[in-house]
């Protein structure tokens, strides 16, 4: 792999790249801000559902802070490779630019209750009503829903477009550089190996019907083929991507588990401390005597820790990663690796399996399940007069008339696509209103 091909600025689903006096990657990034998908992560879960505190995190929130992080993090990173002779082709600026966007668009595609909403959707169509309702698609497509993955409905969202719509396709217009960045999970569902060595395989990153935009795509980048059918390497800013995915939710969550009463600040502190070390500067902290306000400041210094280290890391790594050889995610192997590992691991006990987040994600599972069983059982007998009720209900964005058994699976995806799009609330409401719970005021 080689950066001239990697930064290819040329947008999905457009033959040349425009050049214009704004850098294409910054455009990127305005292109996702401006996009429905993205101002609905608004009022969607990231850890706390339905939150009643504006101090805790949505989708919307984290996303912002994770393109802040990741854009300190390419532009540290850029800098370092071109002080090393290792940035041919591009700008630490572009590298800054391309980690902001992606970062921006990561978590774009994910549906409402956080994860718990993904294995809502494969649960659906694991059970006996909902297998019923794929089983005439390839193996392949049926991957697609009984292992529903938000990272492949997020490639969807940026680089599809409805072709009843809009004869212009290509989806958001992202360029080719910035969704290879995004897409952690090169590889399509049937490549995916939960058992794999490689992080890049853990999950799946595109759906079958858009394994040929990929394909395409990737080729121009120059991304490397991993050596198992519709797999390949990942782009090597999509480390960076993870990377300040996986310090920007760590490190907020654990505030956020604070700010809730979920940690006492002891606690908090130590964990924040182990991770920041010798970067401390005691006089300063010191000079703080409110708790919250030591807390926010201890989480601002251990993520420009964290980003420094991953930083350096990055760019001792860039052979191996050109080689395809790095298998594990960066924040794995950072000094502060451990001290990340300790506060995933109280996260998981203390915070992510409180009670109120379970309550809400079991209750997710009903709503989304009732949504896809009203909304696909609708499409699958369309004649009677509670379907055609059911299905004005969809917006036309999400329609798709099938004719074969292929459209009927592509059908199939819009419909999920709608579902997976809508926010936390909008979810309870279609799902009260048509199971006859509430009824709309006027």
């Amino acid at each position: 792999m080689e950066w001239k091909s990697l930064m290819n600025a040329q947008r999905v689903g457009e033959q040349s790249p425009e050049y214009q006096a704004r850098n294409p990657f910054q455009r990127d990034f305005d292109r996702i801000v401006f996009s429905p998908a993205f101002r609905r992560l608004q009022s969607k879960t990231q850890v706390f559902p339905l939150p009643e505190t504006d101090f805790i995190h949505t989708r919307l929130t984290h996303s912002l802070e994770s393109s802040c992080v990741g854009r300190s993090l390419g532009q540290m990173a850029g800098e370092l490779l071109f002080a090393r002779g290792k940035l041919q082709g591009t700008t630490p600026w572009d590298l800054s630019s391309v980690v902001a966007a992606a970062n921006l668009a990561h978590d774009i595609g994910n549906p409402p209750f956080g994860h718990g909403g993904e294995e809502a959707i494969s649960d659906f169509f694991r059970s006996d009503r909902g297998s019923k309702l794929i089983g005439s698609f390839s193996p392949a497509q049926q991957r697609d829903l009984v292992n529903f993955e938000g990272n492949a409905m997020g490639f969807r969202i940026l680089t599809r477009t409805n072709p009843h719509k809009s004869r212009r396709p290509g989806g958001l217009g992202i360029t080719k550089a910035t969704v290879g960045a995004f897409t952690k999970y090169p590889c399509d569902s049937m490549a995916m190996d939960t058992s794999s060595s490689s992080a890049s395989r853990k999950k799946y990153g595109v759906f079958q019907s858009d394994f040929g935009t990929f394909s395409s795509m990737v080729g121009d980048l120059g991304m490397n083929p991993f050596p198992v059918e519709h797999a390949y390497y990942r782009h090597p800013l999509a480390y960076l991507v993870e990377a300040s995915d996986d310090i920007c939710y760590l490190a907020m969550d654990l505030e956020d588990g604070y700010r809730l009463g979920l940690l006492p600040f002891e606690e908090v502190e130590s964990l924040y401390l182990d991770v920041i070390g010798a970067t401390l500067q005691p006089d300063r902290y010191q000079q703080i005597t409110a708790a919250d306000d030591r807390i926010a400041y201890l989480r601002a210094v251990a993520i420009n820790t964290l980003v420094t280290q991953t930083a350096n890391l990055f760019c001792d790594s860039i052979d191996t990663i050109f080689c395809g050889e790095l298998k594990k995610p960066l924040t794995l192997s950072i000094p502060a690796g451990p001290n990340l590992a300790r506060i995933r691991t109280v996260s998981v006990e203390k915070i992510y399996s409180h009670r109120k987040v379970q309550e809400i994600e079991a209750a997710g599972f009903e709503i989304i399940s009732g949504l896809l069983d009203c909304f696909i059982g609708a499409m699958a007998n369309p004649s009677s007069k509670r379907s055609q009720k059911v299905l004005s209900l969809v917006s036309s964005s999400y329609r798709f008339e099938s004719e074969s058994s292929d459209d009927q699976y592509e059908a199939f995806m819009y419909m999920v696509q709608f579902v997976a799009g809508m926010t936390d609330r909008f979810a309870i409401e279609t799902y009260r209103t048509i199971k006859g719970i509430s009824l709309p005021t006027y």
